[in-house]
């Protein structure tokens, strides 16, 4: 069951105030800088991962291993984080090692491309994935 991401934050605000004011903060930073707030989800996200294992010299590919061993991930979360195509981590990197204005995404049922410069871009595909990530971090 996905839960909203009000209701994740009261969550992990409970656990951890910090990383509930930080998942505040991306709400309200999405609409002024969308990439930035990107950026910030998925580093918050890998940091986590690496606060459950206590290790932080692992890199992001480990600890998603890492994550679905141990059951904190199911395997569509596992996939949807690492896929090789189209997986959180690979945009991860994109967002923060690649020049944008080179990538977009599209829809399946639409060849409109919505390139990654753009703010409004950033939050609509903001808004589509970080709901799930909130939720995982909530696990």
């Amino acid at each position: 069951m996905q839960l909203n991401k009000g209701e994740v934050i009261d969550i992990v605000w409970q656990y951890s105030k910090y990383y509930g004011n930080q998942l505040t903060f991306l709400e309200q930073l999405k609409s002024e800088n969308a990439v930035v707030a990107l950026i910030y989800l998925t580093n918050l996200l890998e940091n986590a991962l690496l606060a459950y294992k206590d290790d932080y010299e692992y890199n992001f590919i480990n600890v998603i291993k890492f994550a679905y061993k141990e059951s904190l991930i199911t395997e569509v979360e596992y996939n949807f984080l690492n896929d090789e195509q189209i997986g959180i981590r690979k945009l991860r990197n994109y967002f923060a090692h690649k020049n944008l204005s080179k990538y977009n995404f599209k829809f399946p049922d639409n060849d409109r491309l919505y390139p990654f410069t753009e703010n409004d871009n950033c939050e609509l595909f903001y808004d589509l994935i970080s709901n799930y990530i909130f939720n995982i971090i909530c696990k």
